[in-house]
């Protein structure tokens, strides 16, 4: 029975014998020096070889000479876990220095001659090709499903419970030792397999320690098959340190597609790293495979273009773990693989596809598990953060709000309530939470107690009450109350430009709120000045190929096609994307987003079969890039649902736009916003007589082409005055006390506490707030003039002044 390669390595020599019977057959321990030695010791024994006996005889020289001598017949030696290929090419004298006085190494005492045969054993691949000089080698594969079954069923003598069978070679994935020892294990202990299914679920390393005895195995070679791979393990620690250390971290894995690329944070060269998981492969701990992830074309980065993948076997994986926590070092291997993933783990603007950072996934998620309640939280809080940002870079907004929500727990534990990080995490959640029309109240709620708390203990020029405040501008945004929020954005404008290090992804923050404030006020000439201040500012800093240069170009390009001014807008996305291909590939989500601006510039202006082509094949594309279950994808189907109704093809819109509602019911439920537009929307497009009507109001700008295109044909909807008496009303009153409290501590050097009285506090807290506002408004003649006139009459000319 093929149990091992040992036992491999004795049915050749029962079947050679059986074709030849005057061959004799000698068997050697390659493991070490001593084991080789008194093998050959044996040997000489046997066959009463003359000389043995003298005193200080050369045993390895003799049986060398001796089977060299063809009048002693044919011969095979078999020499068994020959692991080690230096203990043979090496001079011995170091390592039997105790026991003989050579010098030579001991390829020098194997025999090469017509009539004899050399076949050597061993766990290592690489000590296989060194030692047959690179020919007549033979990996042993684990078994197929049909091999392991028939397997078993010798052993157990039996086949009526070929469904237990099965389950048991696939558990223990057809290796040929594991099956021996769990079918032995199972007769010897007249268990039935469900039961030793069910003791593998408790306790598989238990169950893998177990010895049972293998016919033909040595006694002094473990029968167990964790035992046997340890000798692997203590020989990689001896041998092969850094592939031993590589290891070790494999192990804190998930098992499947591990990339190489994750291992460049160790700190070592390409080249170690190479050789170091090699010497893993051909000992067959792990196993590469091809199946590599997609790149975009064309582009040059840091990493390599084919991404190596490698498998490790989950026993292997098992019995490791075991091994590393019986020498207590099994915390300290997961903490340097945390550590690990801080340093390598991309940024979502690094250039690469979403398919690399989904090799990703399973390992972080695997290490964040392990490293829950592990001293080095701080490690763990910033991993967590890194992989937050790139869900939500690539469009994974159900798994980046999940992210964010585990950050915002987490934050208080390791750095405490009132640290600032804590105050950024929570900023950060609400950020996206406040974008929901149905949560801005709760939000409200959290924000101002984050604002009072961040005002009493870092004051209210700190940049964590700053960027609370910019929050509070996102949830007016929502509410449609546009001045406050622009308002807001304009004095926290005036901060930022003061700063000598200014955060310059929190200045795209606030060019992007200004902007939609102003887009939403129908101020298109000003948001144009505003945008392409930054974009000017940002080429010459940075240049045309960086990102914040890019983010400038398509803010200009989205309020050209707000305005109406498509060839513009069409230019402006052209360009970006050029740049973006260029730099990132075709299938970057940078690159699909501006072809998918590209789309919605076609639909807006009736181009219906350019935006349909452009439209389905940025679905085949986003969804290969990205993934099906993401909103990406969802908005890319209902455009193209929508386009298709306007081209007169019915049938396939209704069909994908009953796509994209089954998918926003899986990824976002039922009672979500998203989802109840897309079932109203389909209600519409069934009936004729609804149909019609929504066809004729899309071509006049209704709501739902808005929410489709988001090209804006008429007026958003402003809310004047806040509903009066409601939770809401009471929560933006403390809203905007502790705006107050922020804007007055900067009375000296801002006028924007003087706007925020004149346009907001009359509105909201009438006379008696009013005539506050006024007694600390500025007084010097210079922001007197300022007040005027540029506040009243063309507020964006201060901006500009302040940028330039």
């Amino acid at each position: 029975m093929l149990d091992s390669k040992s036992q491999i390595a004795i049915r050749f020599a029962y079947i050679l014998q059986g074709h030849a019977p005057g061959t004799s057959i000698f068997w050697v321990h390659g493991g070490t020096f001593v084991q080789f030695r008194k093998s050959f010791q044996t040997v000489a024994d046997k066959c009463e070889i003359p000389g043995r006996d003298t005193p200080k005889s050369d045993t390895l020289q003799i049986v060398h000479d001796w089977l060299l001598d063809k009048a002693h017949g044919r011969w095979l030696m078999i020499i068994d876990n020959a692991d080690d290929a230096s203990l043979f090419y090496q001079t011995s004298g170091g390592q039997q220095s105790n026991a003989s006085t050579h010098t030579r190494r001991l390829a020098e005492y194997l025999p090469d001659c017509a009539h004899g045969c050399l076949l050597f054993t061993t766990r290592d691949r690489s000590a296989a090709e060194e030692l047959t000089f690179h020919r007549n080698t033979l990996q042993v594969d684990k078994m197929t499903e049909g091999e392991a079954a028939d397997l078993l069923i010798k052993i157990f003598n039996r086949s009526d419970n070929q469904d237990g069978i099965s389950q048991l070679a696939k558990r223990l994935e057809y290796l040929p030792l594991a099956l021996y020892q769990a079918a032995s294990y199972i007769q010897t202990q007249r268990m039935d397999i469900a039961k030793y299914l069910r003791y593998m679920e408790s306790d598989p390393v238990g169950l893998l320690d177990k010895a049972v005895h293998a016919a033909g195995r040595p006694s002094d070679v473990p029968h167990a098959l964790a035992s046997s791979w340890l000798i692997t393990f203590k020989h990689l620690r001896t041998h092969h340190y850094i592939a031993a250390k590589l290891f070790a971290l494999i192990s804190c894995l998930d098992p499947h597609r591990i990339p190489r690329s994750l291992f460049l944070g160790t700190g070592r060269k390409p080249l170690e790293l190479d050789e170091a998981l090699q010497v893993l492969v051909s000992f067959s701990l792990i196993t590469l495979r091809f199946d590599v992830t997609e790149y975009p074309d064309g582009y040059k980065s840091d990493l390599d273009v084919e991404e190596s993948c490698f498998d490790m076997h989950p026993l292997v994986r098992l019995v490791t773990q075991e091994w590393l926590k019986k020498e207590n070092q099994l915390q300290q291997t997961i903490n340097d693989m945390l550590s690990i993933f801080n340093k390598s783990y991309p940024n979502p603007w690094a250039r690469i596809s979403w398919t690399r950072f989904e090799l990703y996934e399973a390992h972080v998620e695997t290490v964040l598990q392990a490293t829950l309640h592990s001293e080095n939280r701080v490690s763990h809080y910033e991993l967590l953060s890194k992989r937050a940002r790139v869900l939500g870079a690539f469009s994974r907004d159900v798994e980046a709000m999940a992210c964010l929500k585990r950050i915002v727990e987490m934050a208080p534990a390791v750095y405490g309530p009132d640290h600032v990080v804590t105050s950024y995490a929570e900023i950060e959640y609400l950020t996206e939470l406040c974008k929901d029309r149905n949560q801005v109240t709760n939000c409200l709620k959290r924000l101002n107690k984050i604002l009072d708390r961040a005002i009493q203990i870092h004051g209210p020029n700190h940049d964590a009450t700053l960027k609370c405040l910019l929050v509070v501008a996102q949830c007016h945004r929502t509410m449609t109350h546009y001045e406050e929020s622009l308002l807001l954005a304009t004095f926290i404008l005036d901060r930022e430009n003061e700063s000598t290090r200014p955060d310059q992804v929190f200045q795209i923050w606030l060019e992007n709120s200004l902007a939609q404030d102003l887009l939403n006020l129908r101020e298109y000439d000003k948001a144009e000045d505003l945008i392409k201040v930054y974009l000017q500012s940002r080429r010459t800093h940075y240049g045309e190929e960086h990102w914040y240069t890019l983010f400038s170009m398509s803010m200009l390009a989205e309020l050209y096609h707000w305005s109406g001014r498509h060839s513009e807008a069409e230019r402006m996305a052209l360009e970006r994307i050029h740049i973006v291909e260029r730099i990132y590939g075709p299938k970057h989500h940078l690159t699909l987003d501006g072809t998918q601006g590209i789309a919605r510039i076609c639909l807006d202006q009736d181009r219906y079969v350019e935006a349909a082509r452009h439209l389905e094949t940025l679905m085949a594309a986003s969804v290969q890039a990205l993934g099906a279950k993401t909103l990406q994808n969802l908005n890319i189907k209902s455009q193209l649902a929508a386009t298709y109704l306007l081209q007169g093809r019915t049938t396939e819109a209704i069909a994908l736009g009953s796509e994209a509602r089954d998918l926003v019911n899986e990824v976002l439920g039922p009672s979500s916003a998203y989802a109840q537009a897309c079932s109203w929307r389909l209600d519409q497009w069934k009936d004729e007589d609804l149909r019609s009507t929504y066809i004729k109001e899309w071509r006049a700008g209704s709501t739902d082409r808005r929410n489709i295109t988001g090209f804006r044909t008429t007026p958003p909807e402003y809310s004047d005055e806040s509903p009066k008496g409601t939770e809401e009303d009471s929560v933006l009153k403390v809203t905007h006390r502790l705006v107050d409290i922020v804007l007055r501590g900067r009375v000296r050097s801002s006028f924007s506490f003087m706007v925020w009285g004149t346009l907001n506090a009359r509105r909201r807290f009438k006379k008696k707030t009013w005539a506050r506002h006024q007694e600390l408004a500025p007084r010097t003649n210079e922001e007197r003039r300022l007040r005027e006139e540029w506040v009243w009459k063309d507020p964006v000319k201060w901006y500009q002044v302040k940028i330039n």
